[in-house]
């Protein structure tokens, strides 16, 4: 009965730690997230002004922040960027800085259509 105690202790112990670490696959409170796919480490941080900041380990970088509008901006590390704004009619609009634009809209029917510009 001992043996058989210590060998389920053992496995325990042992097991735990991946047993955990693919639960916390879409947990934003982790520090760490490792895809099940790739295994890649993503570090998500937040810094002193209220910026989300996601940090791969080949370097690449994304920031998300809020502007005084209240519009949200995706930052990366090659220059690109994305605002996600919204319009006096409730439609979602998305534009990078390359002069693309979506406008995601709703109909009355609560249909959801994106418009490409």
């Amino acid at each position: 009965m001992k043996k058989i105690l210590c060998i389920l202790f053992t496995v325990q112990f042992v097991l735990a730690p991946h047993i955990t670490e693919s639960y916390s696959v879409n947990s934003i409170e982790d520090s760490y997230e490792y895809s099940i796919v790739n295994q890649e480490k993503k570090t998500v941080k937040k810094d002193i002004l209220g910026n989300t900041i996601i940090e791969d380990d080949n370097g690449n970088k994304k920031t998300i922040k809020e502007d005084i509008l209240g519009n949200t901006i995706i930052e990366d590390n090659n220059g690109n960027r994305k605002t996600v704004k919204k319009d006096i009619f409730g439609n979602t609009i998305i534009e990078d800085n390359k002069g693309h634009k979506q406008i995601i809209k709703k109909d009355i029917f609560g249909n959801s259509t994106i418009e490409d510009y």
